[in-house]
């Protein structure tokens, strides 16, 4: 291989991994809030004093190719699904966690927490 063509590929290479590397994983809870909204107890019935867990993930193969959606609405409904009749979680809490590795594999996980309940409609 000429000398020329091995400089090409090789910068091409750093390039990738470098650019890759830098690649945000796009973070469904990327915006942080703390809200106080306080619902009477009468509006709602706990259905299970633990909390429940719900997760939803993503995998990034060099930055192009994504599988999965780390949504927060799908680890919200994961969570919910523990529960027959839950239809909200109090306390909620979101986690997301990412990983990197060389810029050539991405994975990200969304993790929704929180206390099962069922709002009372009218």
């Amino acid at each position: 291989m000429p000398k020329r063509k091995l400089v090409a590929v090789i910068c091409t290479i750093i390039f990738v991994a470098v650019g890759a590397g830098c690649m945000s994983i796009q973070n469904p809870g990327g915006i942080s809030t703390i809200t106080n909204l306080q619902i009477p107890t009468e509006k709602y019935e706990i259905l299970k004093n633990q909390e429940v867990e719900g997760c939803s993930s993503n995998t990034g193969l060099l930055g192009i190719f994504w599988f999965g959606n780390a949504g927060t609405i799908a680890a919200y409904e994961d969570a919910l699904a523990q529960v027959s009749g839950a239809n909200t979680l109090l306390n909620a809490k979101v986690d997301t966690k990412t990983t990197s590795i060389l810029g050539l594999y991405f994975s990200s996980t969304t993790v929704v927490r929180g206390v099962p309940a069922r709002i009372k409609y009218k």
